[in-house]
């Protein structure tokens, strides 16, 4: 199964596109609605395999468009792609086909990457919480069964922990892109309000709804927001941003800050008790470690004023 640095390697031509669209096409027929039955998957493109045999052939001929050139990815089933099932997860959509793409779902295939396929979701009728839909069934995590991949874009975060897809969009109003990459060991992350375009999604709120990037890595999260991030001529909020949102290249960015700069709060009021949490809980310490001695400034502990008992 290749899962290690896909983004990398296709640039540094190591592997080819066919290569990676191929495994993970058998390694998504073995495990998605077989075996453990991860269930991140409701579909995926039949055209795959031509497209990357394509963007090889182009990359060979022309050179890369973009550092995801062809790169698979995959995408939460509320963002609509041309040609595939837009369903919410519900069964009421299971046929309809919205004829358009997303702005994002635009620029990916400007970029020269492959939507490979749509994820599983909370169910847009259902009740908010993990990913278990009417259509796609209750979807696992690939670490562990008995675990959620997190809700509510946890078929993104589990299709790429299980190695279905390098890289995956989720949306998020209120953690459903951080949740999820989180209980799946993942980096996800939400950009400012305003940076990526939602037209061609659905968004629950106007002010909180956000598309982005979920990786195993951050500079592969970085790729991705390079190309889906700028303006949108159907969504107000990407224009409102302009000026106000520096753009451009984040994977140069990486390099420009000096982590010793960086002063971080710890909230520690929104640390969860119980013994079920203690894995996790060792698992924040060893990172707040880590970061202090890389030189970053801990305010430990930041209160939130936030009280979870009346939530």
């Amino acid at each position: 199964m290749i899962t290690k640095n896909v983004v990398g390697k296709l640039k540094a031509e190591e592997l080819t596109s066919r290569q990676v669209v191929s495994d993970s096409l058998e390694h998504i027929a073995t495990h998605n609605t077989k075996g453990q039955k991860i269930n991140a998957l409701l579909n995926v493109d039949a055209r795959a395999l031509e497209l990357a045999a394509a963007l090889d052939e182009e990359r060979t001929l022309q050179g890369a468009r973009t550092g995801l050139h062809g790169v698979p990815v995959v995408v939460k089933d509320t963002i609509e792609v041309a040609g595939m099932p837009y369903t919410l997860g519900h069964p009421i959509l299971a046929d309809f086909d919205p004829k358009r793409d997303a702005q994002v779902i635009q620029r990916l295939r400007n970029a020269g990457a492959i939507i490979l396929g749509k994820t599983n979701l909370t169910d847009i009728l259902g009740p908010l919480g993990d990913a278990e839909s009417t259509i796609g069934g209750k979807c696992l995590n690939p670490y562990n069964s008995n675990y959620s991949p997190g809700g509510s874009s946890g078929g993104s975060a589990a299709a790429v922990a299980a190695g279905f897809a390098p890289l995956a969009l989720g949306v998020d109003t209120g953690g459903s892109v951080l949740i999820p990459a989180a209980d799946c060991g993942l980096v996800g992350m939400v950009a400012t309000h305003g940076l990526v375009g939602r037209s061609g999604g659905l968004a629950d709120s106007a002010s909180l709804t956000r598309i982005g990037p979920i990786a195993t890595s951050v500079s592969d999260a970085a790729t991705l927001l390079s190309v889906i991030s700028g303006w949108d001529p159907l969504d107000a909020t990407t224009v409102g941003a302009i000026g106000r949102i520096e753009g451009g290249n984040f994977e140069d960015r990486l390099e420009e800050r000096n982590v010793a700069s960086f002063r971080l709060g710890v909230l520690r009021d929104l640390f969860l008790p119980g013994n079920d949490r203690q894995e996790g809980a060792q698992v924040v310490e060893m990172a707040l470690a880590a970061l202090k001695e890389t030189g970053v400034a801990l305010v430990d502990p930041t209160y939130s004023g936030i009280n979870l008992a009346v939530l």
